[in-house]
């Protein structure tokens, strides 16, 4: 098995999209349903896997789609017969959902170690992963957390890489999905590292985040500063001098009075 997956690695390369894709969702289906005998993610995180690859991956592996086609649960409850006890479905529904935080998190693991250039539908795909995590959490009651910091990191490191592309327009980006995450979760840890991405997501492209910023500022101002730990002390000071140039750079006309009232919001809060 070993060989074989080394083979693969050379030979991945050279093979067109779409045999890309059915190999990569092949391994990231048995390593998350099945153990294997050989290091199914050391191999996943050795081919070239590029931003399309990603994109394509995350997008058949997600949960909130308008049809439905995607989500495992929904096509779980549409074969399951009505003459089930409800506990079982539930219990079937709960097992589903688990190997579908797996492959999720296999997939963050793996970009996250990879040095796939950063995109802009890549980077709207993990936004939008925000909110597949969030129905796992509460609705399924899953441990999302290490996926949530792994998701963190994946954004990142692709707002990183998207700010040596001076073209960028992240029109497809919504803010107010980070804020959502950073409120619902109970994790400081998590929370730091999503503030982190809303100023990392302001010195690339201010407009983006200027419709969230008062309940960023507030956020931070009632739970942040106060966690009293040198990370999240850290985190605050980065996020207001990303966040305030970022408004400063914005066309209002009452510039310096939407600061001295953010930052007022922020101490008072």
């Amino acid at each position: 098995a070993d060989l074989v997956a080394k083979r693969l690695v050379v030979i991945y390369p050279t093979l067109k999209l779409g045999q890309q894709l059915k190999i990569v969702q092949s391994i990231i289906d048995t390593t998350a349903e099945s153990e294997l005998y050989y290091d199914s993610i050391d191999t996943l995180q050795s081919l070239s896997l590029s931003p399309e690859i990603f994109v394509s991956i995350l997008a058949q592996n997600k949960i909130n789609s308008e049809d439905g086609s995607s989500d495992p649960t929904k096509r779980r409850r549409r074969r399951s017969s009505t003459t089930n006890k409800a506990v079982l479905q539930r219990e079937e529904v709960s097992h589903i959902a688990e190997i579908h935080l797996r492959k999720l998190t296999i997939i963050l693991e793996t970009l996250d170690k990879s040095n796939a250039k950063g995109t802009e539908p890549l980077l709207a795909t993990l936004f939008n992963l925000l909110s597949d995590l969030e129905i796992l959490d509460q609705d399924g009651g899953l441990p999302v957390l290490y996926a949530q910091e792994t998701l963190s990191s994946c954004m990142l490191n692709t707002i990183e890489t998207l700010k040596e592309d001076d073209t960028v327009k992240l029109k497809s980006i919504r803010a107010d999905i980070l804020v959502s995450a950073i409120r619902s979760s109970p994790s400081p840890q998590v929370q730091n590292k999503l503030l982190l991405v809303i100023g990392a997501l302001a010195t690339l492209s201010p407009e983006t985040v200027l419709h969230s910023v008062m309940p960023i500022f507030t956020f931070m101002g009632a739970h942040t500063i106060r966690q009293d730990d040198e990370f999240s002390t850290h985190v605050v000071e980065k996020t207001i001098s990303t966040v305030v140039p970022a408004l400063l750079e914005s066309g209002s006309s009452n510039k310096i009075d939407e600061i001295e009232f953010l930052l007022m919001s922020f101490v008072t809060a």
